[in-house]
């Protein structure tokens, strides 16, 4: 969910929905919430790799790992990828 604030998962979704849901295993990460509130996308740390998300979407985004925030993050995650399950979830 990190990638683009969640654009990546909505890419990933999008791809994926007309192939068969057995024929792919879906890994995420879990430890950052995508908030509705919204930030100067110009003040984040991208990293070496910013400009493949550099237009992402404009949702903060904090760090949580608590039980509460993991589910959270793994339902978050399958509503954008459009799928009824993740195979691994990354910690």
């Amino acid at each position: 969910p990190f990638y683009g604030a969640g654009l990546a998962e909505i890419r990933m979704g999008e791809a994926l929905a007309a192939r068969p849901r057995e024929d792919y295993v879906i890994s995420t990460k879990v430890g950052r919430i995508i908030l509705d509130e919204v930030e100067d996308v110009s003040a984040r740390d991208l990293g070496e790799k910013g400009d493949v998300f550099k237009y992402g979407r404009p949702n903060r985004i904090v760090n949580d790992y608590s039980e509460d925030a993991t589910l959270r993050s793994i339902e978050d995650s399958l509503k954008r990828l459009r799928t009824d399950r993740i195979e691994i979830a990354w910690v």
